[in-house]
């Protein structure tokens, strides 16, 4: 004897479909937010000198810090202070200054297609010690924008 198939109507294969329908779009749309999304590298520049993001791509040259106010070490502050440094952008033979540091509205900027976000500044103040322009590095992430819509 054999077993009958119960076969389901057409309009039950249709609504498990449509249900399925969403969770797809959200694959998708994961899919291509994931794929469009680059890498952040983090650069270490010393003052004075220049690195490299990408191949063919951006150049950012540590020109000076602009304000070190930070709370040394060892020191009970009233307020914690803030760091400024300016860094000169290159791509190709286009270049552009900005300022970055731990205030809010310095703490990252848009140009030429990448962001660029402050991440630190070494060394960190001590009350014994002054600081040399020399011995300073700021700390960066860097990431690709992408353009779309």
């Amino acid at each position: 004897m054999m077993a009958k198939l119960r076969k389901k109507p057409l309009y039950e294969s249709f609504k498990k479909a449509a249900r399925s329908i969403p969770a797809l779009f959200l694959i998708l749309f994961l899919g291509v937010t994931l794929a469009s999304a680059q890498a952040e590298k983090t650069l270490i520049i010393k003052h004075g000198k220049s690195a490299q993001f990408a191949k063919n791509g951006l150049v950012i040259r540590f020109l000076e810090v602009t304000e070190d106010s930070r709370c040394p070490k060892g020191v009970a502050c009233v307020w914690a202070g803030t760091a400024k440094v300016k860094l000169l952008v290159i791509k190709g033979k286009l270049s552009k200054q900005i300022e970055l540091g731990l205030e809010p509205s310095l703490q990252a900027a848009e140009t030429f297609g990448y962001r660029i976000k402050f991440d630190s500044l070494a060394p960190y103040p001590e009350a014994s010690r002054p600081i040399q322009k020399s011995q300073y590095t700021v700390s960066l992430k860097i990431t690709s924008v992408d353009k779309c819509g």
